[in-house]
């Protein structure tokens, strides 16, 4: 699929789902482009949360923390 056909496409099929997402917006084919997960503490990045700066941390970054201090330990 050409270059054109496959962004064309993609923009069908993100209209269509800005229609089932929000079937009461007349218009909601303009936001098609933007449709995400709400802005929520609970679906947001973690570093954005209102949170102690311990938990700040994303559960790789938690889980390599824990390896290395068990890593020392032995």
């Amino acid at each position: 699929m050409a270059r054109r056909a496959l962004r064309r496409f993609h923009s069908r099929r993100m209209k269509a789902k800005a229609k089932r997402v929000y079937p009461d917006w007349p218009k909601s084919y303009k936001v098609a482009d933007y449709i995400h997960c709400c802005s929520c503490y609970c679906c947001c990045n973690v570093r954005r949360r209102p949170m102690k700066a311990s938990e700040k941390l994303t559960r790789q970054e938690q889980l390599a923390l824990l390896r290395y201090h068990e890593g020392l330990n032995e």
